[in-house]
């Protein structure tokens, strides 16, 4: 699955693959699995509680390269 409701920012420096403040925020009801019956269980209580959590935010702390043209980003979210 996915979510369509994404913003954020970031910086990244290739040249020296440092990567600057990262700040996530990611809309819990815009979870698209490919099945609304599945959305609709993630939606609720026992997952995201989409009523009372409308938002999550990642805020990251450290990124490694992993490979050409991927990486590894730890954070909090929150």
């Amino acid at each position: 699955g996915r979510f369509t409701d994404i913003a954020g920012s970031f910086s990244f420096d290739p040249a020296t693959d440092e990567v600057g403040a990262i700040d996530v925020t990611i809309g819990t009801g815009s979870v698209d699995t490919g099945s609304p019956g599945r959305d609709r269980d993630l939606q609720g209580d026992d997952f995201f509680a989409t009523d009372r959590y409308p938002t999550m935010r990642f805020i990251g702390h450290t990124a490694t390269r992993t490979g050409p043209h991927s990486g590894r980003v730890t954070g909090d979210l929150i």
